[in-house]
């Protein structure tokens, strides 16, 4: 007898997972939409376009970037994880490898240096006004 009135309950949770999926997949696409929309405004718009923004995922890179430096400005040197911290609040599927690849782009463009292992400063040679 437990398995008949299983049956209408299992539908419902079937049926509830079916519209939660529903609703990730448009909003995924939302999401997809407005990043879309965000790099087009962003290529248009003189004040803040960048010749290296061209792609989707040219906008989260320059997103994270642009935290670090504005993290950084204040001249004093920052821990790797006080940087990842403060990037994971704006963007929370940033995973640890991929900041430090992010740091390490960085470093190697010559907009932030590392003193010492683990701690971050804002080189004073960088051309912060194009983010470079």
């Amino acid at each position: 007898m437990p398995d008949i009135l299983q049956d209408p309950l299992e539908a419902r949770l079937l049926k509830e997972l079916e519209n939660i999926q529903l609703n990730i997949n448009r909003l995924n696409s939302d999401k997809e939409s407005i990043e879309r929309l965000l790099l087009s405004v962003r290529k248009n718009n003189p004040a803040t376009s960048r010749n290296d923004v061209t792609r989707k995922n040219s906008i989260k890179r320059v997103f994270v970037e642009s935290i670090i430096i504005e993290r950084l400005k204040d001249g004093e040197i920052h821990r790797t994880f006080a940087l990842f911290t403060e990037v994971k609040k704006a963007n929370p599927s940033m995973n640890d490898s991929t900041f430090r690849s992010t740091l390490r782009r960085m470093k190697a463009r010559g907009l932030i240096r590392n003193p010492r292992e683990g701690r971050w400063l804002l080189s004073t040679s960088a051309d912060l006004s194009e983010g470079r």
